[in-house]
Order: C-alpha cells, then structure tokens, then sequence
C-alpha cells in the first residue's frame, strides 16, 4: 500500500463527550502535498498560481457592492421582456412600444427584486443551518413573500 492510500485511509479514534470511540477518516497529511510537489518539479512543470477559496468570491462581493450598474445587460433584458409581451398579447397583434426610460425602471425594480429575493432566500438558509442557497430556500422565501403581500 502507498503512502498516499494509507494516509488517506487511515481511521483515527477520537474519544467522544460519552466516552465512545468515534471513528473518523484522517485528513491528507502534508507528506502527500510535498510528494506532489517534488514530483512536479521533476516533470519540469511549473504550477499554476491559484487563489485559496473563497478569496476571488469575496473580492466579487466587494466589487458588486461598490458598483451601481445593472448586473443582466439591457439588450437581454429588452429581448426578455418584449418576448414574454408578445407571448402574453398573442390576439392583439399589435406589439407593445416602450420608452426607453421605462424600460430601465422595469429593469431597475426587477433586479431589485430579485435581490431581496435572494437575500431574503440567504437567510432562510443560514436560518437553517446551511452556507449554501438551494433550490427549496429560493422556493420558500418566493411563497413567503406571496403569503405576506
């Protein structure tokens, strides 16, 4: 067996509050991630430099945060919204003419909906006990809100 499969299989015995042995898997030593490295300075391959996780994420956050833009394009959004308005007024024939400040306002209030949607989904999820918004967080905060409008 390898050190790399022995490392990665070894079970370690942790005692409990009850004094039970719980078992649990043993995380990959630092043995493993020099054998990687000294095997890649062997191969003459340098390696890509990667930021640790969550760094690019909160960086995205801060970015987002400053800025005022729209976040969906408006050429998009004006080809969503004609579109769904040509589905919904199939009988009239006659296509609807936007100003182009109305347009904006639509988008504006649709993304700030969506927004506190989110959020709103954000903390049902940390209510929870989970970091990670799912589908069911998103379908819950969206009945919430028709129950409380």
């Amino acid at each position: 067996m390898s050190i790399r499969a022995w490392l990665t299989h070894r079970v370690v015995r942790v005692s409990s509050f009850r004094s039970k042995f719980v078992m649990a898997t043993a995380k990959k030593s630092s043995i493993v991630t020099r054998a990687r490295t000294r095997a890649a300075k062997r191969d003459g391959a340098k390696r890509k430099f990667r930021w640790r996780a969550g760094t690019v994420a909160l960086r995205e956050i801060k970015q987002y945060q400053k800025s005022t833009e729209l976040l969906v394009g408006r050429n998009s959004f004006q080809r969503l919204v004609r579109h769904e308005l040509s589905t919904m007024t199939r009988a009239s024939r006659m296509p609807f003419r936007w100003a182009a400040s109305a347009m904006a306002a639509l988008q504006e209030a649709s993304e700030h909906h969506v927004a506190l949607l989110l959020a709103y989904a954000n903390r049902l999820a940390l209510h929870a006990g989970r970091c990670t918004l799912t589908g069911r967080d998103i379908q819950l905060a969206v009945a919430s809100r028709e129950v409380l409008a």
